[in-house]
């Protein structure tokens, strides 16, 4: 009876290790195929996997990282992975658009490398490959539009402003007129002066001309003969 009692007290005191559990008298493992982790059965993973949340999942490379479901890239839209960091596609001055890289600047305008910049003076404008001048070669720029080189009465000669007339002229707004009394202009009234042809010329430093002219007056002289005198030619 004694060991019989005794017999039966071993089998109640049997124990089994941690990764096996009691059945129909023997120890068996608790996880079969798998491994036993924390107290709990794991499945055991592929040397390019890893184990999380109780599964197997595909380990991710370098640059990639897990959605859920997959590996990604670990960049954003727009980056790509220089064996360190993420890095921008795009080049200095450049930015990404959502599909492709475009300039940050205007097209007049261009990266410094802080900021865009014009491309050309504030005299000049960018006609889509190079800087022109706003205004044409007789004219200036004077921050909001172009005015005249010269003033009225002088021309652009292609280095400075040069007189648009000769000496003895004067600019009329439309033309050169010579300096002096216009044609008509009395320069000798009517008198006796003695024996003159009708239509007889003279030099004249006051007519614009530079010539007078003889006219014939209507009074007679007391000599005899018609009065007469000079006018601008």
């Amino acid at each position: 009876v004694r060991q019989e009692y005794v017999a039966q007290q071993a089998k109640r005191t049997a124990r089994c290790s941690a990764d096996e559990q009691l059945f129909q008298g023997k120890c068996v493992a608790t996880c079969l195929g798998d491994r036993l982790t924390d107290g709990k059965c794991a499945p055991v993973c592929k040397a390019d996997e890893l184990l999380e949340g109780g599964m197997c999942r595909p380990k991710c490379k370098l640059g990639e990282r897990w959605s859920g479901q997959l590996c990604e890239s670990a960049c954003e839209s727009g980056q790509r992975w220089d064996g360190s960091t993420c890095q921008s596609v795009c080049g200095s001055g450049e930015r990404w658009s959502g599909s492709r890289c475009e300039s940050r600047c205007n097209e007049d305008q261009r990266w410094d490398g802080s900021a865009c910049v014009d491309r050309c003076d504030a005299d000049e404008r960018w006609t889509g490959s190079r800087c022109e001048s706003r205004c044409e070669d007789d004219e200036r720029w004077t921050g909001s539009n172009c005015r005249a080189r010269c003033e009225d009465d002088k021309e652009w000669n292609g280095s400075r402003c040069v007189s648009r007339c000769e000496s003895g002229e004067t600019w009329n707004g439309y033309q050169c007129e010579r300096d002096g009394y216009p044609s008509g202009h009395i320069i000798v009234p009517c008198g006796c002066y003695g024996f003159a042809n009708q239509g007889a010329t003279r030099a004249s430093q006051v007519c614009a001309s530079r010539v007078e002219v003889v006219v014939m007056c209507q009074a007679f002289c007391s000599m005899g003969g018609y009065q007469w005198g000079f006018v601008c030619q």
